[in-house]
This record gives structure tokens, C-alpha cells and sequence, in this order.
């Protein structure tokens, strides 16, 4: 039995859901993100999708309303955005911003990125070395030592 479980695995693994860059709304992409991690619970086949977010904040599934201005939002027109993950606030800027979302059984990941914060460092690391091989030699993943896996986000 576990032999079947694990040839369906590998099989999957050329099996991605891949869902095309496109403008959404932040209650779209938090909606997305709550069903692909449903999905992938269920199906097992890993999902990628990439957004263009309106202006917006989103904020994390357990982090205070109170960490944001309220009346800044509402003056800004600027939506905000519970996401199913940990972390802290994002600000999207539809001009500057480009973000993507990826689903998938942690079996997928090398063992030693199997801990809670580990593939967002895998998929930055991958990131930078993808952008490098392309000639975007400064590309970089900043350090933030008060986020619990030290990354923030790339330069």
C-alpha cells in the first residue's frame, strides 16, 4: 500500500496545477490560497499560481487588526486581506508587485526543508539562483532576524 502511495507521489510530481498571471482582488487570492491548500490535502498534486493583487494589505491568520491604520486603508482606497499563513503585514502595490502562490504535500520538499518556515527559504534560495543564471547578478534573499526563519523576502 505505501509503495502505491509513494508511486502516485512521484508520478505527481510532473502533475502541477498551474494557474496563469492574472489581476485579482485580495479576497480572490485569499480564497484561492484557502482552497489550494484544501486541494492539495485531498489531492496531493501541487499547485502554483501567480497574482497581480489591486492596492492592498494582507495580513496573517493570527496577526492583530490593531497592527494596521484602518482610516490610512479607507482614505487609500487600499483593501485588506486575512491570509491562511503566519507571518506579518504585506503591502501590494499593483505597480511594483508580482506575487505567486504555491501548494504542495510537504513529502515534495527535501527532508531538510521540511520544518514549518523551511520552504520559503527553499523557494527563495531557488528563486535568487534562477534570477542569477539569468543575469540578475544582485539578486538576493534579505535577512530579517525578527521573522522566525530570518528570511524576508528577495532584493
Amino acid at each position: 500500500m505505501a509503495e502505491n502511495y509513494f508511486n502516485k507521489l512521484n508520478e505527481s510530481l510532473y502533475m502541477w496545477r498551474v494557474i496563469p498571471l492574472t489581476r485579482r482582488t485580495a479576497y480572490q487570492i485569499a480564497a484561492m490560497d484557502h482552497l489550494f491548500l484544501e486541494s492539495v490535502s485531498h489531492t496531493k498534486r501541487p499547485i502554483i499560481a501567480f497574482h497581480e493583487w489591486e492596492p492592498s494589505i494582507s495580513i496573517a491568520e493570527k496577526q492583530s487588526i490593531d497592527d494596521i491604520n484602518l482610516d490610512v486603508c479607507e482614505t487609500r482606497n487600499t483593501k485588506l486581506v486575512r491570509m491562511p499563513y503566519s507571518g506579518r503585514a504585506v503591502y501590494h502595490d499593483p505597480k511594483r508587485d508580482f506575487s505567486f502562490s504555491i501548494a504542495m504535500p510537504k513529502e515534495f520538499l527535501p527532508e531538510k526543508y521540511s520544518e514549518i518556515f523551511a520552504p520559503f527559504s527553499y523557494f527563495l534560495g531557488k528563486q535568487v539562483e534562477s534570477l542569477r543564471k539569468i543575469g540578475v547578478h544582485d539578486a538576493e534573499v534579505r535577512k530579517d532576524p525578527t521573522s522566525p526563519d530570518g528570511l524576508r523576502g528577495m532584493n
